[in-house]
């Protein structure tokens, strides 16, 4: 493969004083990344990033960042393309953004509702603007790019029924088999009348930078693409049953603390958002989805059968009220 530095040349006029080396492969998927000067990463990946993956990704980058919402510029070669082939392996090269993450913070309630806030208010400035092709990971129905025959969130949910009849709860595995596929067939009905927005799509705490205490942009767009805003709307106020509040409080407490915590992300998110009539009608479903197929519920509630069956299985039947 060709040097760092060469590699580098071809993209920026500039010594590289300083390079620090992160790999982040896994498994099959090869990942190193290069940082340069404190101010730009190399990053060599596995053949399968296009031209026309990192022009989505560059105008979606783009557009977080004319409303204030940092996010890395990518940078374009002396050739004019973004990509350099390297065998086996491409190579492109993005701007490098030293800031902290919200994982790395301790405060986290007042950024999380400035994240909410701004995610709201882009989703109606770019609401329906420059749809792709490729659909966001929190997809439904409609395939993202790492979706084999099924959506994500089918997945998921595929892990819970199989959970539940291992531990003999076969009514309950079989109720959420007939809930979900009647919540698909309402929102297959209107998916494609339902407004769209292209999105960052992996909304978590590494992902989010942090200046002064104060939300200040986003990083790592690989699981960009377009989403249903709703859908989008209730997989970021989703709330996980943590186990310290399993342990304390009644199942009816449980599940109301969530419902209250969910209705306050939402609250935030559509400040700035106008819900047209048909996406308040459709919002329940795919509420109730998240909560029962979203991936960080479906864990929880596995482990959690494991722990008290009785009462995981209990709030499952409240969340499929």
């Amino acid at each position: 493969m060709n040097s760092v530095s060469e590699l580098f040349s071809k993209y920026i006029h500039e010594e590289i004083t300083n390079c620090k080396v992160i790999d982040s492969s896994r498994e099959d998927d090869f990942r190193m990344n290069y940082i340069i000067n404190n101010h730009y990463v190399l990053r060599v990946n596995s053949a399968s990033l296009t031209e026309e993956r990192l022009a989505e990704i560059d105008r979606l980058q783009k557009r977080y960042s004319d409303i204030g919402i940092k996010a890395p510029a990518i940078y374009r070669n002396k050739e004019g393309g973004y990509l350099l082939n390297l065998e086996d392996k491409v190579c492109y090269l993005t701007e490098y953004i030293n800031e902290k993450t919200l994982s790395e913070v301790s405060e986290k309630e007042e950024i999380i509702k400035e994240v909410l806030i701004r995610n709201g208010e882009f989703a109606q400035r770019y609401k329906n603007i420059d749809l792709i092709n490729t659909r966001s990971m929190w997809s439904v129905i409609k395939l993202a790019p790492l979706d084999n025959e099924v959506d994500e969130k089918q997945e998921n949910l595929n892990l819970l029924i199989n959970a539940l009849k291992q531990h003999g709860e076969n009514e309950l595995a079989n109720e959420l088999v007939r809930t979900n596929e009647e919540i698909r067939e309402v929102i297959a009905e209107h998916l494609d009348e339902l407004p769209e927005c292209v999105i960052q799509g992996d909304l978590n705490e590494s992902n989010i930078l942090v200046r002064d205490g104060h939300f200040h942009g986003l990083i790592d767009f690989n699981m960009a693409g377009t989403e249903v805003i709703i859908n989008q709307f209730c997989c970021e106020s989703n709330v996980t049953v943590e186990e310290k509040d399993f342990d304390s409080l009644s199942v009816n407490e449980l599940y109301e603390k969530v419902i209250s915590k969910q209705n306050e992300c939402l609250y935030l998110l559509s400040l700035k958002y106008e819900l047209k009539e048909l996406e308040k009608r459709m919002l329940p479903y795919y509420r109730k989805l998240a909560m029962i197929s979203q991936y960080p519920n479906v864990c929880a509630y596995i482990y959690l059968l494991k722990k008290d069956a009785r009462k995981t299985v209990d709030y499952l039947k409240l969340c499929l009220k």
